[in-house]
């Protein structure tokens, strides 16, 4: 995996061609109107679906799409990546794929065919299948092309669809509406903050919620995806309005990783690592950089309380900020032969809503040993593991 597209969860893999013998392979042509985002899909359009159906045979059909509309996810938990700030491409009698590609008659590529997870109101995983334009990938592997990681950037902020007459209410001027009527009558509408997805970056000091978008570097804010990825611009200078009047800001940017998590350390049967983007769209503010992103079942972690979605901030009355502070305790406590297998262990997390406990746990370093996952290059599969920790 070459890079993780952060907004748009599409994945850029290299592979050894000589590796594949002579498996009839060849570069995927994509419409260069589709591609350059000169033009894009749109209701009624017909389109060719050629995807892989869960038995992994072809799938082939001619439809046509019948809806474009932003796509609509819940917070997930424990916390996961979940398709936001992106359109979605609905299709006539769609049948059932795995994913795949729109196309057009000559074959070649319109938009990505591809599935959006989610949970319901129960917290039970759903699903439902999607096209994302072709336009979205291009920065990204032209930027790959020419060999270097692509700049993507962001404001952190989730964003929605407000109606006309719902932004006159707010004190939209009439100037306002009859520029937005002009300029995009097939869809007349604009953009509001419906949430902070990152309490602490530099973004959510100047945006707050229910700010509506009206301009971004002087140009008029229609299109999701002009503002959803932000490419190479360390700031970016809106026009919001806000409690009826019109706001200018300064807006600095957050570099989004295609590869958010480069280390991630198991101790108990628990799984810790940096808190990544998804969970810091659910909380305030971060109680720790010590996360537990998972517990294995049947270990003391499991056991003994520690939840996925917990923060550990003391270890032993100790504090642990960050990861490195959690080793040195972790390594400490596993040379204490009588600390790790002789008694238990007091552990204080602190859940999604802030409250703290103090967990008793104990470790059982024999069957349950410390050790790290770390990104690394050089390894065969890119990551190697320490177990001497």
């Amino acid at each position: 995996v070459v890079f993780l597209h952060p907004v748009y969860n599409f994945a850029v893999v290299q592979y050894e061609p000589a590796q594949i013998g002579e498996t009839p392979v060849r570069d995927l042509d994509f419409h260069d109107d589709y591609y350059a985002g000169d033009r894009r899909l749109a209701q009624g359009d017909s389109v060719f679906l050629v995807g892989v159906s869960s038995e992994h045979t072809p799938v082939v059909r001619r439809t046509e799409v019948s809806a474009r509309s932003l796509v609509s996810t819940r917070e997930c938990v424990p916390p996961r990546f979940r398709c936001m700030n992106a359109e979605g491409l609905r299709l006539n009698d769609q049948p059932p794929s795995q994913g795949g590609i729109l196309c057009d008659s000559d074959g070649r590529a319109l938009a990505l065919w591809t599935n959006v997870s989610s949970q319901d109101t129960n917290h039970k995983d759903t699903s439902s299948m999607v096209g994302l334009d072709a336009a979205l990938l291009k920065p990204t592997l032209d930027a790959l092309r020419l060999g270097h990681p692509p700049d993507i950037r962001s404001l952190d902020i989730e964003l929605w669809t407000v109606r006309l007459a719902a932004a006159r209410t707010l004190g939209l001027s009439a100037e306002r509406i009859r520029a937005v009527e002009v300029a995009h009558a097939e869809s007349p509408r604009l953009l509001y903050v419906l949430g902070l997805l990152a309490s602490e970056s530099p973004a959510a000091k100047l945006l707050r919620t229910g700010d509506v978008l009206l301009e971004m570097n002087s140009k008029p804010v229609h299109d999701i995806s002009d503002i959803a990825v932000i490419h190479g611009a360390k700031s970016v200078d809106l026009v919001v309005l806000r409690d009826g009047k019109e706001v200018c800001l300064h807006v600095p940017t957050t570099t989004l990783d295609g590869m958010e998590t480069r280390r991630v350390v198991h101790w108990a049967g628990a799984l810790v690592q940096t808190p990544y983007r998804a969970v810091q769209e659910q909380i305030r503010r971060l109680p720790s950089s010590v996360y537990v992103s998972c517990t294995l079942y049947g270990s003391p972690a499991n056991c003994y309380g520690l939840k996925p979605g917990m923060w550990i901030t003391e270890i032993e009355n100790r504090p642990v900020g960050d990861l490195d502070a959690f080793i040195r305790i972790v390594k400490e406590l596993s040379l204490d032969c009588a600390a790790a297998n002789g008694r238990y262990v007091r552990v204080t997390v602190v859940n999604r809503n802030e409250i703290t406990r103090v967990l008793s746990l104990r470790v059982d370093n024999h069957y349950w040993p410390p050790w790290q996952l770390l990104r690394d290059p050089a390894a065969a599969s890119n990551w190697k593991a320490v177990f001497d920790i």
